[in-house]
């Protein structure tokens, strides 16, 4: 789904439940390409775990692109584009949980 940023992309993900838990497959090139995502090459696959609710994690802007998700509970994430040109200080919101990810362009 396109944002109110250019190349901010938010993707719903399919997770299948059973009497286990569930399972998502989060990345897979093929079907998320297919889905409209540039194929930007991972090379890292970070977790982080907030052990109490509210927790701010960072403020992040690397010079390279990102995916981010999440494994289990909720988070509220916020996203400005600081890349010089028309949208300079758009910002875009969304709550993301394990069924859903965005893909943050470089910038």
């Amino acid at each position: 789904m396109e944002t109110t940023i250019e190349g901010l992309l938010l993707f719903d993900l399919d997770v299948r439940g059973d009497n286990r838990g569930w399972f998502k497959e989060n990345w897979q090139r093929e079907k998320m390409t297919a889905a409209g995502l540039p194929d930007f090459g991972p090379v890292q696959n970070n977790i982080s775990f907030n052990a109490t609710a509210g927790t701010t994690r960072g403020i992040h802007a690397e010079p390279w692109d990102k995916w981010v998700s999440v494994a289990t509970g909720r988070i509220f994430g916020a996203w400005v584009d600081l890349r010089e040109g028309d949208g300079f200080g758009r910002v875009f919101t969304a709550e993301i949980g394990p069924d859903r990810a965005i893909f943050v362009p470089r910038g």
